[in-house]
Order: C-alpha cells, then sequence, then structure tokens
C-alpha cells in the first residue's frame, strides 16, 4: 500500500467522481426529459455521458502532460530542481 498509495488514491478519487457525475447527470437528463415532455431514453443518456467523460477526461490529461513538460523544461534558474 505504501509503495503505490498514492496511485491507489487518485484512482478511488477518480472513481468516485466519475460515479457521482453519472448519478448527477442521469437526474439533470431525466429532469429536462419530464421538462420536455419527452420519453428519457438510457442509450442517449450513456452515449451523452461517456462522451463528456471522454472530453473531460482528454482535457484534464491534455493539461496535465503540458505543465509536465513545460516544468521539466524550464525551471526557474539557480532552484535545486534546475540543472544549472
Amino acid at each position: 500500500m505504501r509503495k503505490y498509495g498514492a496511485a491507489y488514491v487518485l484512482v478511488a478519487l477518480w472513481l468516485t467522481f466519475w460515479v457521482l457525475h453519472a448519478v448527477f447527470a442521469y437526474h439533470l437528463a431525466f429532469q429536462e426529459a419530464i421538462e420536455h415532455q419527452q420519453a428519457f431514453e438510457m442509450r442517449a443518456f450513456w452515449i451523452e455521458f461517456f462522451k463528456d467523460t471522454f472530453e473531460n477526461n482528454q482535457s484534464e490529461m491534455l493539461q496535465v502532460l503540458a505543465a509536465a513538460w513545460v516544468f521539466k523544461h524550464f525551471l526557474w534558474r539557480g532552484t535545486p530542481e534546475s540543472k544549472d
């Protein structure tokens, strides 16, 4: 646990927020269907949910990778982390 504890915590948090996103997105989609007097379709909900999940993860990964690249190559000169 100690060796990979951070990974376990991050995965647990990601899964928790993903499940909460599904619950709230379901509730919102169901309420919108009622307000517009339309039938609620689970297939359409899941397609929209996974599309949103993919877009969000893609955006977050791009930001993290860009930040990692920037901090790897452009650290402040004179700090302990810099190569000079």
